[in-house]
């Protein structure tokens, strides 16, 4: 029996379908971030349309930024939806793309607020058809993503996890690269990934993967990841010590008993956590929890 995450105070629908040049968009997996200074949070939703019929292109994404009320979470601004003039011929049909790519736009962005600054992790398909990800900077100013680029990766030339996260330790930007064994990580000046430390995990990290950024509280490190089975999406929190040293881990649960349902949104608000996650990735969801109410969780402690 899975354990169904539903004790939260608020559920939020964020939820957003938009047609953009005859295109119907539907929003679907969103990160959350505090703008630095401000009592405001920052959401990114991904807007997606697919089966384009259109030079074998499946899907392309853009992307809502919106700032909410960190109190109540109400919107106090929906920012205009940036569309790239690539995307904007595919989805005319324009006989001006020529492109190898299937899918348009950086998908799975998470957010991430170091020194003030919004930076930025998502994955991106190549003009050679590979998937990389790519880092950024978001200015709220401009409503852009700026020094969008491939991140490197000299270490693994087998294969590139996609779902990297996000975490500070000892005032460093850092990324987890992969969960088993734990591949602690930073970006250097050439924007190459480079291993910085290598841990055990125990074995029930095999297959998980990265979903939420770190977000610090009560000197430790939380973490919500994923594993799949038959295409079904669990999720369990993970807690390190501010030194990466694996605390505790809680069993799997579901937000909504969905077989799909990803989560890429994780921050704190006092003293409740603030989760993002979508439903097939048709919607976007806010929950809202009192850390206290995850004691309701069963625990596994190392």
């Amino acid at each position: 029996m899975v354990y169904i995450l539903n004790t939260y105070d608020k559920l939020i629908d964020f939820s957003e379908n938009v047609n953009i040049i005859g295109r119907d968009f539907h929003s679907g997996n969103f990160s959350i971030v505090k703008l630095p200074d401000e009592k405001k949070y920052l959401l990114v939703s991904r807007l997606i349309t697919q089966n384009i019929n259109y030079k074998n292109i499946k899907n392309v994404s853009l992307h809502r930024f919106t700032t909410i009320d960190d109190s109540n979470f109400e919107v106090i601004e929906k920012k205009k939806i940036f569309i790239p003039k690539l995307i904007k011929q595919v989805l005319l049909k324009s006989r001006r793309v020529i492109s190898n790519k299937s899918y348009f736009g950086i998908e799975d962005i998470r957010l991430f607020n170091y020194n003030g600054k919004i930076v930025i992790l998502g994955s991106m398909q190549l003009e050679n058809k590979k998937i990389v990800v790519v880092n950024g900077e978001y200015q709220p100013n401009l409503n852009l993503i700026i020094n969008i680029r491939p991140v490197k990766v000299n270490f693994n030339h087998q294969t590139v996890e996609k779902n990297w996260s996000y975490y500070i330790q000892n005032g460093k930007l850092r990324i987890i690269y992969k969960w088993y064994p734990l591949l602690l990580c930073e970006i250097n000046s050439e924007n190459q990934l480079v291993l910085v430390e290598k841990k055990i995990t125990p074995k029930l990290f095999f297959n998980a993967r990265g979903s939420t950024c770190g977000v610090n509280y009560n000197n430790e490190i939380y973490f919500i990841v994923h594993y799949t089975i038959n295409y079904n999406y669990y999720h369990f929190f993970v807690v390190f010590d501010l030194n990466m040293n694996l605390k505790r881990v809680s069993e799997i649960f579901k937000f909504e008993n969905q077989q799909v349902e990803f989560c890429i949104g994780l921050e704190i608000v006092e003293n409740s956590f603030v989760i993002c996650y979508s439903v097939f990735d048709k919607c976007s969801k806010i929950a809202i929890y009192e850390i206290s109410k995850l004691n309701n969780l069963k625990w596994a402690f190392f």
